[in-house]
């Protein structure tokens, strides 16, 4: 009879040895989907972040082509040219986070790069070079009225 258990425990081990092979078999198929999801994740991360880099600001609707030009000489982001404006109108960075409905944090950094790339130094200064140069107005010919 010790033959019969003996043999009885040896097919149940061999049994669950199938199983755990098996289930083995799935969790690494499942890591390998999970790993390809990653990678397509990040693909479409980067293509995205790419994407946002090229996109051109685009014009307002309601005709504020000078704010277009101020973004197009400077090279602004629709964003940036969104805080350029507020930071012309003499706003802090909480007003302006609470406009562009970002962070604190982040409207500062915004406000950082809108300075860098105006070239000036100091808030005042990147506001009266936007207001100037949004005053100036051309009829067409290249002269300011």
């Amino acid at each position: 009879m010790p033959d019969k258990v003996a043999l009885d425990l040896q097919q149940r081990l061999g049994e669950l040895l199938g199983t755990a092979r098996a289930l083995d078999a799935r969790r690494r198929a499942a890591l390998e989907g999970m790993r390809q999801s990653l990678a397509e994740y990040r693909e479409l991360g980067g293509a995205l972040l790419r994407l946002r880099r090229q996109a051109p600001v685009q014009p307002a609707l309601n005709g504020e082509h000078r704010a277009f030009s101020l973004a197009q000489r400077y090279e602004l982001s629709q964003r940036e040219l969104e805080v350029a404006l507020l930071l012309a109108d003499g706003r802090s960075n909480v007003e302006i986070a609470a406009a562009v409905k970002v962070s604190t944090h982040t409207a500062r950094h915004h406000t950082q790069h809108v300075l860098g790339k105006l070239g000036v130094p100091s808030r005042s200064r990147a506001a009266a070079l936007i207001n100037d140069f949004l005053s100036k107005t051309t009829d067409g010919t290249g002269t300011s009225k």
